[in-house]
């Protein structure tokens, strides 16, 4: 294939630094959310074997805490760089939102949660109106964290789709022309046809 029959080439979309780092932020959030939240912690808390119930549950409040700051120090970043990423008002608005959700949920979920677990023994399972009290608090503290995971891939698909692309000097080739048969006139063609 000649060079003069390649296929125009679009301008290619490249991830400029704030979008690298954007998308790193997101990614170690995503990672401590999902990580943490349903395979650390639920593994911590159905180890039997090892240690008590209410040990386990006393011992995975920290992790928690700590994967909690994790996520609301990256969703910070990730406000912080969005800006340079892209200038999309959905992006912005939920990387807000993100933000407003990681601190409420670190500031008041997780130790109404972990307050209420402390009241309840796990291995008797007394008392039961609290035992059901913190299990609902946990469906809801569960909820959030898959609502700040896919909020966060949704920031991050939002700013990919709508952030501004970076040209690197590729050359776009013009569509080649075919010769036209003596009497027709192709549209598309710029020369003047002789008849």
């Amino acid at each position: 294939m000649s060079t003069a029959e390649s296929p125009r080439l679009a301008p290619r979309r490249t991830l400029g630094p704030a979008a690298c780092m954007g998308l790193l932020v997101t990614s170690i959030a995503i990672s401590a959310i999902g990580l943490g939240r349903f395979v650390v912690l639920p593994m911590m808390v159905r180890a039997h074997a090892l240690v008590d119930a209410n040990l386990a549950r006393s011992l995975a409040q920290p992790i928690h805490f700590r994967l909690a700051e994790i996520t609301l120090a990256a969703t910070l970043v990730a406000f912080v760089v969005l800006p340079r990423w892209t200038r999309s008002r959905i992006a912005g608005g939920l990387s807000v939102s993100l933000v407003l959700g990681a601190a409420a949920w670190r500031a008041a979920m997780l130790p109404a949660l972990y307050a209420a677990w402390s009241k309840v023994d796990l291995v008797a399972g007394r008392p039961v109106d609290r035992m059901q009290a913190a299990t609902a608090l946990d469906g809801y503290e569960q909820a959030v964290s898959l609502a700040l995971m896919f909020g966060l891939l949704a920031t991050a698909w939002v700013a990919l789709r709508t952030g501004e692309p970076v040209v690197r000097g590729l050359p776009v080739v013009p569509t080649p022309q075919r010769a036209s048969a003596a009497g027709t006139i192709h549209v598309d063609s710029t020369e003047s046809v002789a008849t």
